[in-house]
């Protein structure tokens, strides 16, 4: 008779999948364990995927996360070897600032499971392109790369924003959280915000959204907002929460 305790299969995934998710700074020991573990923890090490530039800085995280900062990086190395079923089932939480846009493209097409995107890219490329098969619950980016700008300019010769703006697509139908940032001019459109089904929370930094807090708090839509304007910091920031009765 035996004096090692076994426990049933099912009970010892349940254990190790929870140590993985209570612990994830500690999923490549687990996967030291034996083979079995391995495959039932691995996905955990990927849940929190960061791609960056080279000059970019970021705030340290307790999670595990592959990083990007050249393509010739051993990371970027790292990052090709993943086997697409681990990133497509994977990953929940990326991080996209500054990285060349056919990777961003191949990992965001990659990453179907993803539900929490951090994107700032600097190039015209709208998110809702990039990203459009993405069932988000939150979406921080730039208000100008969220629908991509069209450059035009009017009779004097000045640059001026051509957008659609259209806040029906699939990508914001789950949505509960949004940040934007930056500038897109005072346009209408961006009221549109309010009609997205599901939001409960939205930050607001740049100067042109204290105008759109005006506009969406003039809409039909049955929803309450808590809006605060912080001082002594360089760019205005609004932040509003909607209340729903249930």
């Amino acid at each position: 008779m035996s004096l090692v305790p076994l426990l049933p299969p099912e009970l010892e995934r349940q254990i190790f999948e929870l140590a993985a998710y209570c612990e994830p700074l500690s999923v490549p020991k687990f996967m030291l364990v034996a083979w079995r573990v391995k495959q039932w923890v691995e996905n955990f090490l990927y849940r929190v995927l960061m791609l960056r530039g080279r000059h970019n800085s970021y705030t340290q995280t307790t999670r595990p996360k592959l990083s990007y900062s050249h393509p010739e990086n051993e990371h970027f190395s790292r990052i090709k070897a993943v086997p697409p079923t681990i990133l497509r089932n994977s990953v929940r939480h990326l991080y996209v600032h500054c990285i060349p846009l056919d990777l961003a493209a191949t990992i965001l097409s990659s990453c179907d499971a993803v539900h929490d995107l951090w994107i700032y890219q600097g190039d015209n490329t709208p998110i809702v392109e990039l990203a459009g098969h993405l069932r988000l619950r939150r979406l921080h980016c730039h208000a100008t790369e969220l629908f991509g700008k069209a450059r035009r300019f009017d009779a004097n010769g000045d640059e001026i924003m051509a957008t659609h703006i259209d806040f029906a697509l699939p990508i914001f139908a789950r949505l509960t959280h949004l940040e934007l940032l930056g500038w897109d001019g005072d346009r209408p459109e961006w009221a549109g915000i309010a009609t997205i089904p599901r939001l409960t929370h939205l930050a607001l930094a740049g100067e042109f959204f204290i105008h759109l807090a005006v506009l969406m708090l003039e809409t039909p839509e049955p929803c309450g907002y808590w809006c605060s304007f912080p001082t002594g910091t360089g760019s205005t920031r609004w932040r509003a929460n909607r209340m729903r009765s249930f």
